[in-house]
């Protein structure tokens, strides 16, 4: 942790260099996680655009890690098999499928999270409050349904 933070003051007391370097809590913020498919820490990634690297060297020190940044190293082939190719979009964290990925874990999480409120607050058995979600899931999906029929129902011309 201290080399990632003296990697975030380099950069962040350089702004000409236009690197932003951030982290995260992979505990608090698993859907973000999974997203970049973290499986263990620290992990580095470098987002160029809409390209995602991920740093694979074994040797994570600030040097290497600055240098990588500032040299545009995720770019270049060095013939030494690091992973420098980007990942692929289809499995990129920014692309379609880690979008979709995300938002669906974060419901998920979310789904879990109100149904640990209910029981908590309520003092409901774990029955109860997965019939209370699942009843208001479908009462919800029925409401969109039915604006949706409405707004797609063809209306007739007025001569």
């Amino acid at each position: 942790m201290p080399t990632y933070n003296e990697i975030a003051a380099h950069f962040h007391s350089q702004p000409h260099l236009q690197v932003k370097v951030g982290k995260i809590d992979g505990d608090a913020e698993r859907a973000l996680a999974t997203r970049f498919n973290v499986h263990s820490y620290p992990s580095f990634y470098v987002i160029d655009g809409y390209s995602v690297y991920s740093f694979e060297d074994r040797a994570r020190s600030k040097h290497n890690l600055i240098q990588y940044v500032q040299k545009k190293g995720y770019k270049t082939d060095y013939g030494d098999g690091l992973n420098t190719a980007p990942l692929p979009f289809y499995a990129s964290p920014l692309g379609p499928v880690g979008l979709i990925q995300g938002t669906l874990i974060s419901t998920g999480y979310g789904l879990a999270d109100i149904f640990v409120w209910l029981q908590d607050s309520f003092h409901l058995s774990p029955i109860f409050a997965g019939m209370i979600l699942f009843g208001s899931a479908f009462v919800g999906c029925f409401i969109m349904i039915v604006i949706l029929a409405i707004a797609m129902t063809p209306k007739e011309k007025q001569d």
